[in-house]
């Protein structure tokens, strides 16, 4: 086997593979794996459909720790072809069989030392355009083992991160003990996990880590799931604009990346960047002095086609949408769905992001709820086409 490093994060590391046999081989492949009792399989169901099924089972006291990929080319996008299982077995790595076409494995994703797989997030259409493993750090011996979701980490994608649609399951801090889905000899079509015990109700490892404080709301309602992230202000600050980066930097359209701008006291201060970070961040709109940010004007459909921000005089404990003001178009007035997204008055503090399969998918506001009811002027929404 040959490796020729590219790149090392922290725990992860991605290699370009040109394998020639010496990797030792376990495991029965495709459909080869009986059930074992006290398993589970992640999600239910993936498994049902007996056509192209595989399910691969860790050694004895193996844990599920990371999968070398190899990679085929389908309607111009870089999707899934094989995947070969990796389990540590105490402190040894055990490979489990390639599955799916006969090409090479170029891509290793890696669990750090003391850490396993926990989780998936898949992105499938046809076939399996992509997938990102979870880290957890593994806590306790033998059949007391658990992962710990608190230290969930992302592998980084492997493959394509825009088709298809979005998936996830969590073992919820279960030792996971293999792989299941669907393959066949061009392409892998489905993946998932095979945990240790069936998961409780805990957390998922799929959390935002900024928790909600008591008093918000997020808007609009519907802009929630484990592909939906926040950013909170500063203690005291307001939301006064954002920095944006586009899919087509030339014509302006489709927003790749975008970062809040927060007002605290007399300060501008960046909030959290979403998006691909090898975006620049070229367009800018701010309020102006006193004002703040009252509501959005946004279209979205395949992606994030643009935004216009709504400005409003900042009052300290709300907004005084009396004498409210437009910003210019950020991306794209026109294509997807067109929606309005106010705070009602109340003072913005955060926002809401959707980021599906690595690209922006929605925008949403958190809102301080003013503390009086006061009659307010409407907002004039995005014209329908």
């Amino acid at each position: 086997m040959r490796i020729e490093w590219i790149a090392r994060s922290i725990g992860v590391v991605l290699v370009s593979v040109s394998v020639s046999g010496g990797l030792p081989a376990r495991g029965a492949g495709p459909g080869g794996v009986e059930s074992a009792e006290g398993l589970v399989e992640l999600p239910d169901g993936i498994g049902r459909d007996q056509r192209d099924r595989f399910r691969d089972l860790a050694p004895a006291g193996g844990l599920l720790v990371g999968a070398l990929v190899g990679h085929v080319d389908f309607l111009g996008g870089k999707l899934i072809g094989r995947i070969r299982p990796i389990y540590r077995v105490e402190d040894r790595l055990e490979y489990g069989p390639g599955i799916g076409a006969d090409v090479p494995l170029t891509e290793l994703v890696m669990a750090g030392p003391g850490e396993a797989v926990g989780a998936v997030k898949t992105r499938t259409g046809l076939l399996l355009n992509g997938f990102e493993f979870l880290f957890m750090e593994v806590r306790g011996e033998g059949e007391a083992r658990t992962l710990d979701v608190a230290t969930a980490r992302s592998s980084g994608w492997v493959g394509d991160e825009t088709g298809g649609g979005p998936g996830w399951v969590s073992a919820r801090g279960r030792p996971v003990v293999g792989l299941v889905g669907r393959a066949g000899d061009r392409w892998v079509s489905a993946l998932g996990i095979l945990a240790d015990g069936e998961p409780g109700e805990g957390k998922t490892g799929f959390e935002d880590p900024v928790a909600l404080p008591e008093g918000l709301l997020e808007l609009p309602d519907r802009l929630r799931g484990y592909d939906v992230s926040r950013d909170l202000a500063p203690e005291g600050g307001v939301l006064v604009g954002f920095r944006v980066g586009y899919l087509d930097r030339e014509a302006r359209e489709g927003i790749a990346r975008l970062r809040p701008i927060y007002r605290v006291g007399n300060e501008l201060v960046d909030g959290r960047a979403f998006g691909p970070a090898d975006v620049p961040l070229t367009d800018r709109v701010v309020a102006g002095p006193g004002d703040a940010v009252a509501a959005i004007r946004t279209r979205a459909g395949m992606w994030f086609d643009g935004v216009q921000v709504v400005f409003a005089q900042d009052e300290g404990d709300h907004l005084d949408l009396g004498d409210f003001y437009d910003s210019d178009w950020l991306g794209s007035a026109e294509g997807g769905r067109p929606e309005l997204v106010s705070g009602q008055g109340g003072r913005v503090v955060g926002v809401l992001v959707r980021v599906d399969g690595g690209r922006l998918g929605g925008l949403g506001l958190i809102v301080s709820l003013p503390k009086a009811r006061r009659p307010r002027p409407t907002i004039p929404g995005v014209p329908s086409e």
